[in-house]
């Protein structure tokens, strides 16, 4: 049990002050022997204990009065579900929801992590009192709030969309500092929804010392998944020639849970058009942590492209659990024609005896392409 204001517990002192008036304005009584009172002796002894016990009562009585008081000024605050009823003042609940792209995982039943997000965040803000201030914070593509206000108002409509990039913690902690030094202490109780598996929450509970609350932790698991995801594509030549095969390097990430690894199909498209395709494996070397399977995979793709300029080429996976990291882009400058410059040099141990040698070296790689 804590107490808004613990200044106020200087306070019990004065309870000692009914008692120290009792003993003081005690009424001494002189006994005078009195012969025809002899026989009623006997019942001013059972009379007296009576108005002792009395006199003790209302001492106690006076005493708890005083502590009752004290106790009002300094206002407790309790910890457990019953007497939490009689606290003052609301409490403040922050609720952050993990909305980052990992959350669009589907798993066997179907159904997204995102929805059983949503389905938690509901039930948490169901169970709470109506008196309760409720704070939902989301947190992609940046902390931010959402709602505040009573959790009887609370409308399931103000659900976070999706986000794009991984949970903003730094604004996360902002965020609940602002919040938390605005409530008191013992009032303050911080609810996290998420999968965990992105989400650093012990990094975020590392900026709020200092400020004592009540941790909540909410894990949403995701029994089965299959996912694929574009970590980078990159061209290895800045420019290319109309009709020859440009060529990109890129870089996949795997993630399977309770399925076996598969293949899958990196497709690129220029203006809608579909370019090239290419199957890609996952490597025989698989790590393997709490029963999810990872790696990374390297992949070159050939591209054709058939218009001159600066062109954008768009990449993309088939459809698995995360559809949100299937997609990305690369630009590659084409021009109409190579320029091949030739050139004599001093004689080396190679073979280049005729001045034609450097032209039919690259003749010999890029067949029926047209030089000047």
């Amino acid at each position: 049990m804590n107490f808004l204001h613990p200044s106020f517990l200087w306070g019990f002192a004065a309870v000692a002050v009914p008692l120290i008036l009792h003993f003081l304005l005690r009424r001494r009584v002189t006994q005078v022997r009195f012969s025809s009172l002899a026989l009623l002796r006997l019942l001013q002894q059972k009379r007296s204990k009576r108005m002792r016990l009395a006199q003790l009562l209302l001492l106690l009585l006076r005493m708890l009065i005083v502590a009752v008081v004290v106790m009002l000024f300094a206002q407790p605050l309790f910890k457990t579900g019953f007497f939490s009823r009689f606290n003052a003042g609301p409490e403040t609940v922050v609720v952050l929801v993990d909305n980052s792209p990992s959350a669009g995982l589907k798993g066997a039943d179907d159904e997204k992590i995102y929805d059983k997000l949503a389905n938690t965040l509901h039930e948490v803000i169901g169970t709470l009192d109506p008196r309760t201030v409720a704070v939902v914070v989301a947190l992609s593509p940046r902390a931010r709030v959402i709602y505040r206000g009573g959790a009887a108002q609370f409308d399931r409509k103000v659900l976070p969309k999706l986000g794009p990039t991984r949970p903003d913690i730094a604004g996360a902690v902002a965020q609940l500092e602002t919040l938390f030094t605005e409530t008191p202490a013992g009032r303050r109780r911080l609810v996290c929804i998420s999968d965990f598996q992105k989400f650093p929450w012990k990094e975020a509970l590392e900026g709020l010392v200092g400020l004592p609350y009540t941790l909540d932790l909410r894990r949403v698991p995701h029994e089965a998944f299959t996912n694929w995801s574009i970590a980078r594509v990159v061209p290895v030549e800045q420019k290319a020639v109309i009709g020859e095969a440009c060529n990109f390097q890129a870089e996949l990430i795997y993630a399977f849970r309770g399925y076996n690894p598969s293949d899958t199909r990196l497709i690129a498209s220029v203006d809608e058009e579909v370019v090239a395709a290419v199957r890609v494996a996952p490597n025989q070397g698989h790590n393997t942590t709490k029963g999810t399977v990872t790696g990374r995979v390297r992949v070159n793709v050939p591209v054709v492209v058939k218009k001159e300029g600066f062109n954008v080429v768009n990449f993309r996976l088939e459809d698995d659990s995360l559809l949100s990291d299937n997609e990305t882009t690369a630009g590659v400058n084409v021009v109409h024609q190579r320029h091949v410059l030739l050139f004599n040099g001093d004689r080396r141990t190679a073979k280049m005896n005729d001045e034609l040698f450097f032209l039919r070296r690259v003749y010999e790689q890029t067949i029926g392409k047209r030089y000047q």
